[in-house]
């Protein structure tokens, strides 16, 4: 079955059609509501990633291919704007390099799951650490650090895609 999503106009669209679903047993309708109930929810959420990378040139070319995936991509460089963004606007999913000015990576990521800890959250945001560091006990260190999964640089899109899809499926 294929199925064709449009974007739903308004939300008063969305709920006129929904009152014509409650007043008809019409079996066309319903289907037809869900499906746009469906696409309107899918529209509305996209995967927001917070990318914490102090390279100009890295956070441009990793935001390029988040945003060619339809994520939502907010970049910070320091420490203070990582933890100020994941406060006020908490995202989906954090790619955090590992070598940073004043707090590294390992650091910041402290700092967030003390902060998720104190706040009583049972699932902390997923973590996945970016680095150029590749020795065998780096991707330990990452995830003993409190993260939950390493890519080290460089990295094609496609193996970026897979490790953000494998804690983002169930979510979206």
């Amino acid at each position: 079955m294929v199925l064709i999503f449009w974007k739903i106009k308004s939300e008063d669209y969305l709920y006129k059609n929904l009152k014509l679903i409650i007043n008809s047993n019409q079996q066309a309708i319903i289907n037809y509501i869900f499906y746009e109930l469906i696409a309107y929810i899918i529209i509305q959420k996209k995967l927001k990633i917070l990318l914490v990378e102090d390279n100009l040139l890295n956070q441009k070319v990793v935001s390029f291919h988040l945003r060619k995936f339809d994520y939502d991509v907010v970049c910070v460089g320091i420490w203070r704007d990582a933890m100020e963004e994941f406060k006020n606007n908490p995202p989906d999913l954090i790619l955090m390099d590992i070598m940073l000015p004043e707090k590294n990576g390992f650091e910041i990521t402290a700092d967030i799951r003390k902060y998720e800890m104190e706040r009583g959250v049972k699932e902390g945001v997923p973590i996945i650490a970016l680095t150029a560091n590749t020795l065998d006990n780096d991707k330990d260190k990452c995830l003993q650090a409190g993260m939950n999964d390493y890519l080290p640089k460089p990295f094609s899109p496609e193996e970026l895609y897979t490790v953000i899809e494998q804690f983002t499926t169930s979510s979206k």
